[in-house]
């Protein structure tokens, strides 16, 4: 039996045209939208992780620039905190930038006659911190750290990403680490 619409004849079995129904799409939107919910939270750890590691490598970087420079030069090479990006700030927090200079008089400020050698504004999305006592970090034209072991933790500023520490030897060797001192838990500013 043939059915004609307007001269047209179909077999009642005829397969339908391509496409999808109303019920299917709306299923598929709905497994889509299950997806990218599951998804997405992972992909804003993910950033946070990368951003904690691109700002720890930025920085063991600038400690490897600072040994270098002090070996190159035969002077103490001091790596400070800086909010202008010229002279040196009294604190333990990096993040709001830091500055590389050669220290001839080896007084640990720089000096109006002392080469600012780098600069490093400040950075977004972390704090790093160093030890309470650590307001600078040198090198001697030996290649050795000038003072004692010190650990420098990157936190992030907001997420739930692990903090990473830069743990800074005396032989002037930077090493990144997931934990603090002893094995001990890393501890982020409040």
């Amino acid at each position: 039996m043939e059915i004609s619409v307007r001269g047209r004849t179909a077999a009642p079995n005829a397969p339908h045209a391509p496409g999808f129904t109303l019920l299917e799409l709306m299923i598929s939107l709905a497994l889509a939208l299950i997806l990218i919910t599951s998804v997405v939270p992972g992909l804003g750890a993910m950033v946070d992780r990368n951003r904690i590691t691109a700002r720890t490598n930025e920085f063991v970087t600038f400690l490897q620039l600072t040994r270098m420079e002090a070996i190159r030069s035969g002077v103490r090479a001091v790596l400070c905190p800086s909010l202008d990006g010229n002279t040196c700030r009294d604190s333990n927090q990096w993040h709001q930038g830091w500055i590389l200079f050669r220290d001839s008089n080896r007084n640990g400020r720089r000096d109006t006659n002392e080469a600012l050698v780098r600069q490093h504004g400040a950075l977004s999305g972390v704090t790093i911190t160093s030890g309470t006592y650590r307001r600078r970090l040198s090198y001697l034209s030996s290649g050795m750290s000038y003072g004692s072991n010190t650990t420098i933790t990157v936190c992030p500023l907001h997420g739930t990403s692990a903090p990473l520490a830069i743990v800074l030897s005396n032989p002037g060797r930077p090493r990144i680490a997931r934990q603090g001192p002893g094995g001990r838990p890393l501890s982020c500013p409040d």
